[in-house]
């Protein structure tokens, strides 16, 4: 990562500078996720699919299971996220937090675009959440992309989708 230097107000005292190695690449991380697009097929408003980017693995996704908070219909799974990166990215995998709860995904699609428009099936991943909630997908290889899709399959407990982060390896 390339993390420019950055100046901070540190209370009363002015400023502080920050570089590469005192700023978290976390904090780098989420200030790039900031410029992505991020779509869903289906959430709830108070859980849109932008939540999985946020860094925080307190907040959450949630597809939309009610006529009356949803921004989009009800809808059983498969369930999509997809992000649009704003300049081409080379990946290895991704990782999926799920959330804490039910409706977590226990099988997931991963699709790439290396032109930001069609998509081919890139691996397919299975949870199991006897060991934990962090899950990795890994593709053996490093691979140039302009958009991922994630496709919740199948889920525990119901037949909504949920997830606490996504992030790229």
């Amino acid at each position: 990562l390339s993390i420019p230097e950055l100046h901070i107000l540190k209370g009363k005292d002015g400023y502080e500078t920050v570089n590469k190695d005192t700023l978290s690449e976390s904090l780098y991380y989420k200030s790039e996720t900031k410029k992505w697009t991020i779509t869903a097929d289906s959430e709830y408003k108070s859980n849109p699919a932008k939540n999985m980017f946020d860094g925080n693995k307190d907040t959450f996704w949630h597809s939309n299971y009610t006529t009356d908070g949803g921004v989009k219909p009800v809808t059983m799974p498969p369930h999509s996220i997809t992000i649009k990166f704003n300049e081409e990215k080379v990946i290895s995998g991704v990782r999926y937090t799920a959330r804490n709860g039910n409706s977590r995904v226990t099988t997931a699609d991963i699709y790439l675009s290396p032109d930001g428009s069609g998509f081919y099936k890139a691996s397919r991943g299975s949870f199991n959440y006897s060991k934990g909630r962090e899950h990795t997908i890994d593709f053996g290889e490093n691979i140039k992309v302009k958009a991922v899709k994630f496709v919740s399959v199948a889920v525990e407990g119901s037949s909504y989708s949920t997830g606490a982060e996504l992030e790229f390896k």
